[in-house]
């Protein structure tokens, strides 16, 4: 899947969901939640704000967490293209359409493509809300 729609200076947006192996079910509306909770936190950061490190999206009265990571990095790509609010916002704004058309709410793990070149990750993963392996830079607790 593609995207013509994100300007220039964010480059050709490409996304690749896919199930985890073993991936368990989550609940329709965690799902949804963490959705919202995730547009909720990256809200504030202009679409053009690069994404400086991992942060996590999760909730007390959800089992299931949502992580955004920098793809195999712990520091930002030193050169474009990016990965940018913008991409995220592109890729959350995907995981419901693609989730009802799968008609499969489980785990899944989302790795985008700007330019054809890996920068970013999403991790949709069943149980409580936990720090990501690098500091987190934002977290939500959707109430």
């Amino acid at each position: 899947m593609t995207s013509e729609g994100l300007d220039a200076n964010t480059g050709r947006f490409n996304w690749f969901p896919a199930y985890k192996q073993e991936a368990q079910i989550l609940p329709s509306k965690d799902v949804f939640l963490l959705v919202l909770g995730t547009l909720k936190a990256i809200a504030p950061f202009p679409g053009t704000d690069r994404v400086d490190g991992a942060f996590n999206v999760g909730s007390q009265c959800v089992n299931a967490n949502l992580q955004v990571y920098l793809h195999n990095r712990r520091v930002p790509r030193p050169f474009p293209p990016f990965f940018q609010y913008a991409h995220v916002l592109e890729a959350v704004r995907r995981i419901s359409a693609w989730i009802l058309d799968q008609r499969r709410f489980a785990e899944f793990l989302c790795n985008i493509e700007v330019s054809t070149k890996p920068v970013g990750r999403i991790l949709v993963e069943k149980g409580p809300f936990r720090p990501p392996s690098t500091e987190p830079i934002g977290n939500v607790t959707i109430s």
